[in-house]
């Protein structure tokens, strides 16, 4: 069920920018994953295959965070579900573990309509 974004290991010292090409539902995007040093959380933003800011800044990084795509205006965007999954427990993802403690996720649209979530 879903699939994992797969996310770069983290480097050493771990980078406060993240940007992974997935294709979602059959469509090209770019997620671009943000640290804030003084909220301490990751911010992620979607980009279509033009490069064009379908999503800015949502706070991705807390633990089973739902990212409704459905609810965005923009037509560009990814019809299902991003969330984030603490393999660890129910913390906030830190600079260091994203892509390893913390994975993302993303449920398709048909998944998501097969679930009846709205």
């Amino acid at each position: 069920m879903g699939q994992r974004v797969q996310l770069p290991t983290p480097a050493n010292p771990p980078l406060p920018s993240i940007d992974v090409s997935v294709t979602l539902d059959g469509a090209l995007y770019t997620l671009s994953l943000v640290w804030n040093e003084t909220q301490e959380l990751w911010f992620m933003s979607v980009l279509d295959n033009l490069g064009q800011t379908v999503l800015m800044g949502s706070q991705a990084m807390i633990s089973e965070w739902p990212l409704y795509a459905s609810r965005i205006a923009d037509l560009r965007r990814p019809q299902g579900i991003f969330l984030v999954r603490d393999t660890g427990g129910t913390e906030n993802a830190t600079l260091a573990g994203l892509g390893l403690r913390w994975q993302l996720w993303y449920l398709e649209a048909a998944e998501v309509a097969a679930a009846g979530v709205t």
